[in-house]
């Protein structure tokens, strides 16, 4: 009981002398508030981020009957009989997140490394992306320190978010970024490189299937054996036509230009600023005080 009352007393005394100090703790409070917001207005780049969600679109072959012979050659013409990859989805997520689909990427938009990379801010006035004159001259569009590919691909990665979510089977696709239009078209061009890559792959397996089946066919004798291979035929030209009109993910969201930031502003670092200033008021008027008491 005596113990209880003396902490507690010494919790009163401790507060009412930091209330006696309440004006050192206030001059801490105002400087940390300070360097909280001038680090915010100098040293922070506010970014928007653009959001969708996508599907995978599945393709079913009508065929569905085939004995597991023709299954197996089936399957090492390039076609699943009956069953559906469970990881196709995750596949999807890490096909994008590599290194090889980067190189792609930027192949195609040569002015995505230094939009990635150099970003400072965003002009929507002028609708204009300021760059990093340190990293990147873009009136000169040339680097002026030496970026690696390999540093542009890791902050492409720390922008980007692709999540594939078992509860809906769907992919969630976000991209933060300086410009809000930027963040809405690389998801956009993202989707359209993966796409294109899918219906290459996929018409040239279907075209390799076919060639070969067409072979088993002219070598094979049996009637019954000839029409199965010739549903294996059809359903890869089947394949291929769906290749061709439907891409491999369609957006159930497309990414849309965001109009509020994502990053946090003036006020949570004002608010920052003025908690950091308290807790270190606080410990500084106790750590005087010792000091004080024991010297």
């Amino acid at each position: 009981m005596n113990n209880s009352f003396n902490e507690d007393s010494q919790l009163v005394d401790t507060m009412l002398f930091i209330f006696s100090k309440i004006k050192e703790v206030s001059i801490i409070v105002f400087l940390v508030t300070t360097l909280s917001v001038i680090f915010y207005i100098f040293l922070t780049n506010e970014k928007y981020t653009s959001t969708s969600v996508l599907q995978k679109t599945s393709y079913s072959p009508n065929n569905q009957n085939n004995t597991s012979s023709l299954s197996s050659l089936g399957q090492l013409a390039g076609l699943t009989m009956g069953a559906s990859d469970e990881n196709s989805e995750k596949i999807i997520v890490k096909r994008i997140q590599t290194r090889e689909f980067f190189d792609k990427l930027v192949s195609i938009h040569n002015d995505y490394p230094s939009i990635i990379f150099a970003a400072l801010s965003y002009e929507k006035g002028s609708n204009r992306i300021v760059f990093d004159n340190n990293i990147y001259d873009s009136d000169k569009s040339k680097w002026v320190k030496n970026i690696n590919n390999q540093d542009i691909h890791e902050e492409f990665l720390d922008n980007l978010s692709i999540k594939f979510n078992l509860d809906d089977n769907l992919i969630y696709m976000t991209y933060e970024h300086a410009s809000p239009y930027f963040a809405r078209e690389i998801i956009s061009s993202i989707t359209n490189l993966y796409n294109q890559e899918y219906m290459k792959k996929s018409l040239k397996e279907s075209t390799e299937a076919i060639d070969l089946l067409m072979i088993e066919i002219a070598n094979s004798v049996d009637p019954i054996i000839k029409n199965n291979i010739a549903s294996l035929v059809q359903n890869h030209y089947q394949q291929k036509m769906f290749a061709s009109i439907k891409p491999a993910l369609s957006f159930i969201e497309p990414p849309y230009v965001p109009d509020n930031k994502s990053s946090p502003g003036f006020v949570f670092y004002t608010l920052l600023g003025i908690l950091l200033g308290i807790v270190i008021g606080c410990i500084y008027v106790l750590l005087f005080s010792n000091n004080k008491r024991y010297n």
